[in-house]
Order: C-alpha cells, then structure tokens, then sequence
C-alpha cells in the first residue's frame, strides 16, 4: 500500500478500518466501490465516532485513495440513506471534517461528499446539492447517486473531478 494511505490507516487505527471489502452497506442501502483504486482506506465512521459521540451525526464512511496519474489524494465521506435526507449535509460535513483532519497536506486533496439514496424528489436533491460541504476552504458540491446500482460511487466521483 502507499506510504500516504499506510499513514492515514495508522492514524486512524486499524480496528475502523474496512479491508477487502467491494461493497458497502447499511440500512438496506449499498455502495458499490468498483472502479474506484483497490488501494484505499475505508473508515467505518459508525466505529470510530460512536452513534452520539461528540453531540452530532456524521456520515456512515470515509474512502481515502490515490489517483496517482494526478497526484491528488480523494477523501470521499458516504453517506447511504433509504428514507428521508433531512441532516444528510451535515453528516457528510462531519466525514469532511474528519477527513481534512486525517489527509496529509501533500499530495494535492480533495473531496468529494457523496449520498447514496433509495430515491428522493429533485427538490430535496436540488436543496442538497446547494447546500455545499466545505472542505479545506473550498465549497464542494454533494454529489447523489441511488442505493445498489454498480458502480454507483464511480459513477459519482465521475461527475466531479475524478477521471
């Protein structure tokens, strides 16, 4: 693994620490990470920020990988919902929080917030989408994809700046 990523796993421990695993899941909602680098980080945010610690929600997971072609680390917060996504930003701001908190300040950062969701009104949607994460200083748009469609994080990241 990449020295970058081995020191992100390290600091974070390796108890909240996802390995080998293609799909991710909670609550009847899944997350496909195929097409995504195989050398990467997933944080499990349920085991490192206990449900009520710290006063607040936060997402369901946290990705860190490579793009090594740019030189550019990704930190992706997920968030996977089947019903309403009321507090959905602020729980991906919280995995925005965790991981400007945990990416080295080189290589170059960014991130990507991502809900992943069993169908919501393009209104919600559209309400969402502005509601903006920050990140580092910058405003990133939430990116949507549905619950259970392969490649649905790919697909996602696409829609950004991922190639």
């Amino acid at each position: 693994m990449n020295k970058v990523l081995q020191n992100i796993e390290t600091q974070i421990g390796a108890a909240h620490i996802i390995i080998n695993k293609n799909t991710l899941v909670r609550d009847n909602c899944s997350a496909d990470l195929t097409g995504i680098p195989t050398q990467r980080v997933v944080v499990d945010m349920d085991s490192v920020l206990p449900s009520g610690q710290h006063g607040r929600k936060h997402c369901d997971y946290v990705i860190f990988f490579l793009n090594t072609s740019e030189n550019t680390l990704f930190a992706v917060p997920i968030e996977l919902k089947t019903g309403t996504i009321k507090g959905s930003a602020q729980q991906l701001q919280q995995g925005a929080d965790f991981a400007a908190h945990h990416a080295p300040s080189t290589p170059k950062n960014t991130c990507v917030p991502v809900l992943c969701h069993k169908g919501i009104p393009k209104l919600a949607r559209r309400a969402l989408q502005k509601s903006k994460v920050r990140f580092r200083g910058l405003k990133i748009t939430v990116e949507t994809t549905r619950c259970g469609v392969r490649r649905n994080i790919a697909t996602a990241l696409s829609k950004s700046s991922f190639p």
